[in-house]
């Protein structure tokens, strides 16, 4: 399970809602909060536009979206 508390984490840095990540993301709200959550996992397209919305280096991939 990837570090759900990180991502949640960069939205609040960064002054983003879920609701406004969603919307960039092109999801609904409830499917990005169970994404964000660890509930259903993002796939690899997916990762690179939310590192792109969230400023998120391509180093920090592993820390935000998978396993510790």
């Amino acid at each position: 399970m990837k570090n759900e508390n990180k991502l949640r984490g960069r939205l609040a840095e960064i002054g983003m809602t879920l609701s406004e990540f969603a919307e960039n993301m092109g999801f609904s709200r409830p499917t990005a909060r169970r994404k964000v959550d660890g509930e259903v996992e993002f796939n690899a397209a997916e990762i690179k536009r939310a590192c792109y919305i969230l400023t998120i280096s391509t180093n920090d991939i592993p820390t935000y979206f998978f396993a510790d």
